[in-house]
């Protein structure tokens, strides 16, 4: 067996007693840096990834809200877009409400944009009786596919580099009069 004495090794730490104390002191302050650095990378990573759902959310809300609002305006579950539309009756004669102009022009690159009311007057808007007044951090967009098919974009440059980091998407499908439903919303 072979056991060291407490002379030639420290008995809590396992550092040789006879190590000057400036470079115990040294090694203990690299340890503490070390170990606040990498607390620090993990904590700013977990705080953008909570900023970055937390903004998601609103697309995902909003989406919705658009979703549910063109269903119950294409299926007469709601009321009319247009005082003199019938209940159930389309924007166009053809099916869905047109493509609607993106709100805003551009996608908003990591700051809030506030709409005007006049920036939701599109058919499609108002089919969904959507108009934002909260600030947004991201640009929607209404597409007609085809005259059954259409699909609600969201797209937000999340920490404002030009690059859109969140694009979000739900496709409205009508399968005959009165009949709609909202697919999954996707995340890409």
């Amino acid at each position: 067996m072979n056991h060291r004495s407490s002379r030639d090794q420290d008995s809590v730490y396992g550092v040789p007693t006879g190590m000057p104390g400036w470079l115990k002191i040294g090694l203990i302050f690299i340890g503490i840096f070390f170990g606040l650095s990498t607390c620090s990378a993990l904590a700013v990573r977990g705080t953008r990834g909570y900023l970055s759902d937390a903004k998601t959310s609103e697309a995902k809300n909003t989406l919705r809200a658009i979703s549910t609002g063109m269903v119950a305006c294409m299926t007469g579950d709601g009321p009319p877009a247009q005082p003199n539309q019938l209940v159930g009756e389309t924007t166009s004669l053809n099916g869905l409400p047109p493509s609607a102009p993106a709100v805003p022009s551009t996608v908003p690159r990591g700051t809030k944009y506030v709409s005007r009311a006049s920036e939701w007057s599109a058919p499609a808007f108002k089919c969904a009786k959507l108009s934002l007044g909260t600030p947004q951090y991201f640009q929607y967009e209404w597409e007609q596919v085809s005259p059954t098919i259409g699909v609600i974009h969201a797209r937000g440059d999340l920490d404002g580099d030009g690059r859109v980091e969140a694009d979000l998407s739900q496709e409205i499908r009508c399968t005959g009069p009165r009949t709609c439903t909202a697919g999954p919303l996707v995340v890409k």
